[in-house]
């Protein structure tokens, strides 16, 4: 399971090291592609092929559905991790989601996100701010049993 925050350092032709807790969960193979927040979503392997699945059963006739297969298949790439536990993550990637140097990795239980630090620091004030969650979740069932 992936979770917690991991801050990691790219070098200049984007090769990033994964945390060590990441090697479980990658030894499979793992996807990368565009997130929905201006970040990167990276995926096992089976987690990218159960998605997959799924955003194929959807209809090409839907307009919808065609940009969503654009939007995640287009731009995904499959990732090699070396010995040492690093990935080359593509240019046009890190300039989707405006990673320079710094990468704060979010761990999302089955999958990861990465994150330039300017806007992860964003999307915290967002999470943090106590009358907004009230709301926020509120239609959403959330029961610890």
């Amino acid at each position: 399971m992936l979770i917690g925050q991991s801050e990691l350092a790219i070098d200049k032709t984007g090769q990033l090291t994964l945390p060590p807790n990441y090697c479980e969960a990658f030894k499979e193979g793992a996807f990368l592609t565009m997130g929905f927040d201006r970040n990167l979503l990276l995926l096992p392997s089976e987690e990218f092929q159960n998605m997959l699945r799924y955003i194929s059963s959807l209809s090409i006739t839907d307009p919808l559905a065609r940009s969503l297969l654009r939007f995640l298949l287009g731009n995904a790439i499959e990732l090699n991790m070396d010995n040492e536990n690093q990935i080359n993550i593509p240019k046009n990637l890190l300039e989707f989601a405006g990673i320079e140097q710094d990468i704060i990795a979010i761990g999302q239980g089955e999958y990861s996100e990465l994150w330039a630090p300017r806007f992860w620091k964003k999307q915290i004030q967002i999470l943090q701010h106590p009358d907004a969650n009230n709301d926020r979740f509120a239609s959403l069932f959330i029961a610890v049993v």
